[in-house]
């Protein structure tokens, strides 16, 4: 079984191209119960003002986003174990995730 750290955040801090967005202060943070998954398993719908996510996995999964989410392998966004990703998205959507092959 593996888990999906997800962090909401309503408004993030600057961002020059091409870098991350600047974390200090932020605001609007919603920390989400990590999401348990062997299988593809959707998280809680982001909430009304949600406006990015930063996940984290300490194990390699595949992930989508949207309303009703299902990941598979052969149709997510593959994220290396242990890394960081900062991601726009609209509220009440969700992500799922599954074990990367």
């Amino acid at each position: 079984m593996s888990t999906l750290y997800i962090t909401e955040f309503n408004q993030l801090g600057d961002m020059k191209e091409g870098t991350a967005p600047i974390m200090q202060n932020p605001t609007g943070v919603t920390v989400q119960t990590p999401l348990t998954y062997s299988t593809t398993a959707p998280s809680a719908a982001f909430a009304a003002t949600t406006r990015a996510i930063r996940i984290v996995s300490p194990t390699a999964c595949v992930y989508v986003i949207g309303a009703t989410p299902v990941a598979t392998t052969s149709t997510g966004t593959y994220l290396p174990a242990g890394t960081v990703e900062f991601i726009g998205v609209s509220a009440g959507h969700k992500i799922a995730a599954i074990d990367a092959p």
